[in-house]
């Protein structure tokens, strides 16, 4: 399920993206000391067309997941990833924490929680 969410990102499918976030989901993205906080599937969706527009040839690379922990119909995973898009000189290093519920047989993201340079 994670590697699917990261493959929707490089094809840019925002509603193949979307789809692996619950409606209430919470997006948080910490760049330096900005932070934003996007919240349900509209405001997540329009996060994530700003960012392909901005940057139409962003991508992922070298995705690892580093921590796993299931509890029953919870779970949080932690994957490191290379960005590279037009706005970066270098390909930039991420970290993001994802919490999970197993909801109709279906993992999907309740709140993941982006960092830049970490």
């Amino acid at each position: 399920m994670v590697m699917a969410y990261y493959d929707a990102f490089n094809r840019h499918s925002v509603d193949d993206e979307i789809a692996f976030f619950t409606e209430g989901a919470e997006k948080i993205v910490r760049a330096g000391d900005q932070v934003s906080t996007f919240v349900g599937h509209r405001d997540i969706m329009r996060h994530l067309l700003s960012n392909f527009k901005k940057n139409p040839d962003s991508v992922l690379s070298d995705i690892t997941i580093t921590q796993l922990s299931v509890t029953g119909n919870k779970a949080q995973v932690q994957a490191e990833f290379m960005y590279k898009a037009s706005d970066t000189d270098l390909p930039q290093k991420m970290t993001e924490i994802m919490e999970l519920a197993k909801i109709d047989y279906s993992w999907k993201i309740t709140k993941t929680e982006l960092t830049a340079g970490r």
